[in-house]
């Protein structure tokens, strides 16, 4: 008796970085027999699992005793979560050295996940003089798809007082 032949697939999973490893799993089966399902291909199996954001294969693997086997592979596609980035923003008076407004935050991260996960991003602004300067974070993440605000450093004039000299001369 001659093997029937089918063809075992891979099962497909899309999804979104969550901080949390994803699995796609299973597979279906076509060409099988008298009604069979994929539950006689016990030693078929198709698995892949992943974290970061990724297009993962996942390749059903394996033997049966009463099919020969064709395969197809499936995917695990984690797509990036999308955080905004605010740079810093910070107010102080001209005092005569430079001034920095340095660091960032972000809404949108993802279990629990804090701004250390965002490596390649900066956000750095320093100036001496008094005016307004903005502080643009930039970067990307291989788990998020960043957007922007701008924050900024402002330095005010420092208050001076000026008084004028006096001379007292005899005509």
């Amino acid at each position: 008796i001659a093997k029937a032949k089918a063809i075992v697939t891979a099962n497909s999973l899309n999804t979104v970085y969550n901080g949390k490893d994803q699995t796609a799993a299973g597979f279906t089966a076509t060409g099988l027999v008298n009604g069979e399902t994929e539950s006689v291909l016990s030693g078929v199996s198709a698995t892949v699992t992943a974290k970061d954001a990724g297009q993962y294969t996942n390749t059903a693997t394996g033997l049966d005793k009463n099919y020969e086997l064709s395969f197809v592979d499936g995917s695990l596609d984690i797509a990036k979560a999308k955080a905004t980035v605010t740079a810093n923003s910070v107010s102080t008076t001209y005092n005569g050295k430079d001034q920095t407004a340095a660091g960032f935050s972000a809404t949108g991260l993802v279990n629990g996940e804090t701004t250390t996960v965002l490596s390649g991003v900066s956000a750095t602004v320093t100036a001496k003089d008094a005016g307004q300067y903005t502080n643009t974070a930039t970067g990307i993440d291989k788990n998020y798809e960043l957007s922007f605000v701008d924050g900024s450093l402002d330095i005010a004039k420092a208050k001076a007082i000026v008084t004028a000299n006096s001379v007292s001369t005899t005509y």
